[in-house]
């Protein structure tokens, strides 16, 4: 091999290289500041290629112990994505992945507390819920009232598919002058702290004659229980609460129980 030919073929690997480099070159990403109106979340970045493989945003409360969170993931668009399914209050985990999971980037962030709802008459004090255990047979597929729940059972019927459990989740609000539109979002939330949004939906208020009027699910909480043990493999004993928000604003907090 001539000393010209060996040189071209060196500058040929030196250009090869340089161009693997530009194509493995790190894309850069800078989050902006995390927005949330009316219950709803939304999170952006800006990145330093375009084409850089990003297909989902995943999302996972810091709970702070050892409790394992519901992973979320969300694919963007325009380089954000929007949520309700986020809970002010919480502190989050937020991971940029490709499509194999591979992480690309990751962060965290914060969402505000909330003030206590309030719109020109109505504030939180105006309405009241009301909660009744309740299970629901699959082969009827009706809710009806138990006694109490227990985790026993809650696992067993979450094994077979056979029997789901929840509450019955009962709104009740004054009188009003005109139908009214709000966001609603209902968060479960265990005693040792896993939480997740069970419903976020726009819910009109209609004006009644006369009482008052009233709004419910005649069961809430089985994909709750659904997540809670497929994330940790157990329901835990005590204690567990339901938050309510209405366009974001903290209307009331009710409890149930659980037993063994």
């Amino acid at each position: 091999m001539t000393v010209k030919k060996a040189f071209a073929i060196f500058l040929l690997l030196v250009m090869m290289l340089c161009v693997s480099a530009a194509f493995a070159e790190e894309v850069e990403y800078t989050f902006n500041k995390l927005q949330y109106d009316k219950g709803v979340t939304t999170i952006s970045w800006t990145k330093s290629k375009e084409n850089d493989g990003a297909k989902y945003l995943l999302l996972m409360i810091d709970s702070g112990n050892d409790v394992k969170q519901k992973v979320i993931a969300i694919e963007p668009e325009n380089n954000a994505i929007h949520t309700d399914q986020m809970i002010p209050g919480q502190k989050y985990f937020v991971y940029l992945v490709d499509e194999n999971f591979n992480i690309l980037s990751s962060n965290d962030c914060s969402l505000p507390d909330v003030p206590t709802f309030e719109d020109g008459l109505l504030k939180d004090t105006s309405v009241k819920v009301k909660l009744e255990t309740r299970e629901f047979p699959v082969s009827t597929g009706k809710a009806k009232k138990v006694n109490a729940l227990s985790a026993k059972k809650i696992i067993e019927g979450l094994k077979d598919q056979s029997l789901y459990y929840g509450v019955k989740y009962h709104m009740q609000m004054p009188k009003l002058a005109k139908p009214r539109t709000f966001f609603v979002t209902v968060v479960f939330e265990s005693p040792d702290g896993f939480m997740t949004v069970e419903r976020a939906t726009d819910i009109t208020f209609d004006r009644v004659s006369g009482g008052y009027q009233e709004i419910w699910w005649e069961i809430a909480g089985p994909e709750f229980f659904y997540d809670l043990y497929r994330a940790n493999e157990k329901v835990p004993t005590g204690t567990y609460k339901i938050h309510l928000y209405w366009d974001g604003m903290k209307v009331n907090t009710s409890e149930f129980k659980v037993g063994e």
